[in-house]
């Protein structure tokens, strides 16, 4: 390795004509970029992967001037070939002005730059100008993989979960504050409570502890009723009515009061925001037959369906079951040497938010289906309870591209029944999720 191999010049002291002087009579070149949030940094190699040159830059004020010089050599006869990690969203705008002028963009997995890292150059360090050369190697060897823009739908998908997500974090946290509260304030509330209730949201808002119920207790009586619709029924509401006369909770202040109303009312207007949100997430769902997502959101509910469009696209490119597995990160790893034997684990390279929506549609499954839940049972009494989800998980995973190509689900396709203890019923169970666990 000779001295200084790394060093790179600015892209103001760089000219078309150097560039153009490097690349001889090539006709083709590697343009590696290392994204970053502002100090950017590429590399102009052979085909080959031999890096002749490396250039920081400035993103954004000097992106135009990166712009140029391709533009420069596109127009020379330079078929340039774009490569850069698959990560972040920083490199978002970059790589719309590369495909924007027809440029070919790859991505290379960052894992792999970073094992290579070793093995390029015997030093393990990691710097921006090293992921350069790095990447272009890879590239060089067909490591990578041609960067294709999202569709509409998939577009939309990504939209509509980041929404829900960007709307779920504030009202989990109010959630748990709100519990300290009811704790504090009127522990005998809360046994009542539930994840899906909103009830006790609109009777804390307008009597904000059991001192303001106790003291109306027929409006309160005449609040329950209007909010749960006459669904609540009278000896729940005269339960929870009683429960606040004569309570152990901490006597509330007025700042306690104004504590309770500024946690309850955001909670308030955010589930409203999220009713609003998903009634369009079903209504996106219900026109897209040709994705196959509909048969999917039947089946693993509308939100995992859509954080499945949205991050790893239509289940229908992939070959098989075990391909999508392997892009949700869901495929096994193992460490094993000589008399060691490690135990198997989910590599975890996919988008954690869709294998965490999964997670949610396989207790959904394992509640809901007979014979998941004998499936399951059995699992847990061969190890622990979480690796019996996972492996649910990755079940279900399996059937997806098949639902996404309009074939009903079956458990028994993916289970073998015939080692379970299941009555004829039982074994018969096909169903998929209920409406209201979607």
């Amino acid at each position: 390795m000779k001295k200084r191999t790394y060093r790179s010049t600015a892209i103001q002291d760089v000219t078309l004509s150097e560039l153009s002087r490097l690349l001889g009579a090539a006709l083709e070149a590697i343009v590696a970029i290392d994204i970053a949030k502002q100090k950017m940094v590429f590399a102009l190699a052979t085909m080959a992967g031999e890096t002749l040159k490396l250039v920081r830059f400035e993103h954004p004020r000097q992106t135009r001037l990166f712009l140029e010089l391709l533009e420069g050599l596109g127009a020379a006869g330079v078929k340039l070939q774009i490569v850069m990690e698959s990560t972040g969203s920083y490199g978002d705008a970059l790589r719309y002005q590369l495909t924007s002028r027809s440029l070919p963009v790859f991505q290379v997995d960052p894992k792999r730059c970073h094992d290579a890292s070793m093995v390029f150059d015997g030093v393990p360090s990691q710097h921006d100008a090293k992921a350069c050369t790095v990447m272009a190697q890879l590239h060089a060897r067909g490591i990578s993989r041609r960067y294709e823009p999202r569709v509409a739908e998939e577009k939309r998908a990504r939209a509509l979960i980041d929404r829900h997500r960007l709307l779920m974090r504030p009202l989990t946290q109010l959630a748990g504050t709100l519990e300290a509260l009811v704790a504090t304030y009127w522990p005998e509330l809360m046994p009542y409570l539930g994840q899906r209730a909103r009830w006790h949201l609109e009777l804390l808002a307008e009597l904000p502890g059991p001192l303001a119920v106790a003291r109306d207790q027929d409006g309160a009586r005449a609040l329950l009723r209007r909010v749960t619709r006459g669904a609540m029924r009278p000896e729940r509401i005269e339960e929870i009515v009683g429960a606040s006369v004569g309570s152990l909770g901490v006597p509330m202040g007025d700042d306690d009061v104004r504590l309770v109303h500024a946690t309850v009312r955001p909670m308030l207007r955010l589930r409203e925001e999220i009713a609003l949100l998903e009634k369009e997430a079903d209504s996106f769902v219900s026109t897209q037959a040709s994705s196959g997502v509909k048969n999917i959101a039947q089946t693993i509910g509308t939100m995992t369906a859509l954080a499945l469009l949205g991050d790893v696209g239509d289940p229908k490119r992939y070959a098989s079951g075990a391909t999508l597995q392997k892009a949700l990160g869901l495929n096994l790893r193992e460490r094993s040497s000589g008399e060691h034997q490690g135990r198997l684990r989910i590599t975890k390279r996919g988008p954690a938010r869709t294998r965490q929506y999964l997670y949610l549609a396989a207790l959904r499954h394992i509640q809901y289906d007979s014979v998941v839940r004998a499936w399951f049972a059995k699992r847990c009494g061969e190890g622990s309870k979480v690796r019996a989800i996972v492996a649910v998980m990755r079940k279900l995973v399996l059937a997806l591209p098949h639902l996404a190509r309009g074939e009903p689900f079956d458990s028994r396709k993916l289970f073998d029944v015939r080692r379970l203890d299941l009555s004829a019923s039982t074994a018969a169970s096909t169903a998929a999720l209920p409406a209201a666990a979607g």
